[in-house]
């Protein structure tokens, strides 16, 4: 059962690295997409050159870019560990259940993990490049390649967050056996993976909803490592 012990440590760290990046990130100025609540969700979502521009339309867009920036490099500690508490969660359950389906969840963690690097990599870019010229000759600066990271952003984006979707949905396999909490975390689990849909059909709002239930299952989850008795399997 060491790896649901692990896990208790990994989630404590979850929660304080998540504490420092909510006062890290910057605040919404009005400049956020319709439908759009938080500024780091909005960003991950963004969809063009003029979005972008819209996000920086703040009182003071320098502070506001810097703390992106820190927000962004602090997220890699971030990725690290959430990745590698749904790596740890998936492996407490095969060790206890021999369920080959823990495979997929593992695979998960790997992918998320990934994913969230690349994406920080074109949110660093977009930053960066935001008051390029479109106009410049030169190619590194046209709005080609802005429209590239942009693109690319989409894709690694999409890769993380549905990484965490199908690796919840595997625990929901687990989850639903056990007693009510543990079915509680089961139909969030799965509820993630339909907002999921939604949000990639629809997004802004629904991007919302689909990081927030996110975030509960995280939330449930670390709960779990601290409540299971390390001993009690679900039959």
């Amino acid at each position: 059962m060491k790896y649901l012990k692990i896990a208790r440590f990994i989630g404590v760290a979850i929660i304080i690295t998540g504490v420092v990046l909510l006062f890290t990130n910057p605040k919404a100025e009005n400049n956020l997409m319709s439908g759009f609540k938080t500024p780091i969700i909005a960003f991950e979502f963004i969809n063009s050159k003029e979005a972008v521009q819209q996000y920086f339309t703040v009182q003071n867009p320098e502070q506001y870019e810097q703390q992106m920036l820190l927000g962004n490099k602090i997220d890699y500690l971030f990725m690290c560990l959430y990745s590698s508490f749904i790596f740890c969660i998936a492996m407490f359950i095969k060790k206890s259940t021999s369920s080959k389906l823990m495979n997929i969840a593992i695979l998960m963690s790997v992918l998320m993990l990934l994913g969230d690097a690349l994406e920080n990599s074109q949110i660093h870019q977009l930053i960066i490049k935001r008051n390029i010229d479109l106009n410049a000759i030169n190619p590194i600066d046209n709005y080609a390649l802005y429209g590239v990271h942009l693109s690319l952003l989409h894709i690694f984006t999409w890769i993380k967050w549905s990484a965490i979707a199908c690796s919840f949905v595997v625990f929901a396999t687990y989850f639903i056996k056990g007693n009510l909490f543990y079915k509680t975390i089961a139909m969030a689990g799965v509820s993630s993976f339909i907002l999921g849909i939604a949000a990639f059909v629809n997004p802004g709002f629904s991007c919302e909803l689909f990081s927030t239930n996110v975030l509960l299952v995280f939330v449930m989850l670390i709960v779990f490592t601290f409540t299971n008795n390390l001993k009690s399997e679900i039959a």
